[in-house]
């Protein structure tokens, strides 16, 4: 990446593409990088947090290459049920545990995505991209008005994309 930005080297932590000054940027090999053009299509909001910025851009980009969107959810799925310290509210959610050899939002974020969608369609993904979703209380009153689920139906339903049990 950093020699596309014409440094001989910078390390940035781990990408093969980033999204800035109205540019894509990518290491992939091709110009082709859906995640990345949904970043720079979403309407701006500064409320919007990571875990959903991410999530938004893992969902309705990445997931066309099913392949990669699934082996990021299989890798994911493996964490979620051998890692104690990975679970929705404290590594999820609020982002404690942020890097275990790959960006926990992506996977953990789209699942919040799906899930939404599949409660509530585009309008509920409308509303998800739209709202204050910054803080994790703030993440979980707006799961809750769109999905119209409790706290615990979401863990529950979220898991079950995660799982895929």
């Amino acid at each position: 990446m950093g020699l596309l930005e014409n440094f001989d080297y910078y390390f940035v932590g781990i990408t093969t593409g980033k999204a800035r000054e109205n540019m894509i940027l990518t290491a992939k090999g091709n110009a082709f990088y859906p995640h990345e053009l949904v970043h720079k299509l979403l309407p701006e909001n500064k409320n919007r947090g990571h875990i959903i910025e991410e999530g938004l851009a893992e969902f309705l980009g990445t997931k066309i290459n099913f392949e990669a969107y699934e082996k990021s959810r299989l890798q994911f799925a493996t964490d979620l049920k051998l890692n104690k310290k990975v679970n929705f509210k404290i590594g999820i959610v609020s982002q404690e545990v942020i890097f275990i050899g790959y960006q926990t939002a992506y996977p953990s974020g789209a699942a919040i995505c799906e899930l939404v969608y599949n409660k509530k369609g585009d309008k509920g993904l409308l509303q998800l991209m739209s709202a204050n979703t910054k803080e994790y209380n703030d993440l979980i009153l707006t799961l809750m008005d769109i999905t119209k689920l409790s706290l615990d139906e979401i863990i529950e339903e979220w898991n079950k994309l995660v799982l895929k049990e």
